[in-house]
């Protein structure tokens, strides 16, 4: 698995670190939870806890290596991710993500139409035949995935512009595993609106 430091930081160091500067998710004891990865098949990652007392107080940091399951053709492709719009104020809106059959996992965004418009008509070399697959990959680099239901509220939204919610599920395989994209559509007005919208498209080949 290779030597466990970081910037010349052991492990141990890191996290420390992050638990100081609130960079790690803080659980009770007994607590049981779904830990989203990068979605790629076959991948080795680190897992560092970091255990405290009552006052928050660093007792000792433990250590856990694990494997992603190998690439499996046979997975069928997740099904409709639903993204639906609640609430919407003039900076926020409240979108509740629902997955669906054989998804394991899913990245969100949320965009300005005109900056969808732009990355569509403005892909990189390696995209410049796929605009909707890299609009994928901008949204995956900047959003982690998501293992479970999500229920969020986006703000520092702002008012009178065209807005687009994304959602990208993936089965099994991780990104080599991604099903239809999910996309809602909605206003911001100064006054509360709500609008819903929701388009399926194929998934990419």
């Amino acid at each position: 698995m290779g030597d466990r430091s970081f910037l010349f930081l052991s492990l141990s160091e890191v996290l420390k670190l992050y638990y100081t500067y609130g960079m790690v998710p803080v659980y009770t004891a007994d607590t049981e939870f779904t830990m989203a990865l990068n979605g790629l098949p076959d991948e080795a990652y680190y897992i560092g806890i970091v255990s405290t007392d009552s006052a928050g107080q660093i007792i000792s940091t433990s250590e856990y290596t694990l494997v992603a399951p190998a690439y499996d053709a046979s997975l069928p492709l997740p099904g409709t991710l639903s993204i639906e719009v609640k609430e919407v104020t003039d900076n926020t809106a409240r979108l509740v993500y629902t997955m669906s059959d054989n998804t394991s996992c899913y990245y969100q965004g949320v965009l300005t139409v005109a900056d969808y418009e732009d990355l569509y008509a403005h892909p990189v070399e390696d995209y410049k035949d796929d605009p909707e697959g890299y609009i994928r990959q901008y949204v995956a680099f900047f959003s982690d995935p998501m293992a479970v239901d999500d229920d969020y509220v986006w703000p520092d939204l702002q008012p009178g512009t065209d807005y687009i919610a994304l959602g990208y599920p993936m089965n099994g395989n991780g990104t080599l595993g991604y099903g239809a994209t999910a996309k809602a559509g909605l206003i911001l007005y100064g006054r509360i609106r709500k609008k819903r919208l929701t388009v399926i498209c194929k998934p990419l080949s």
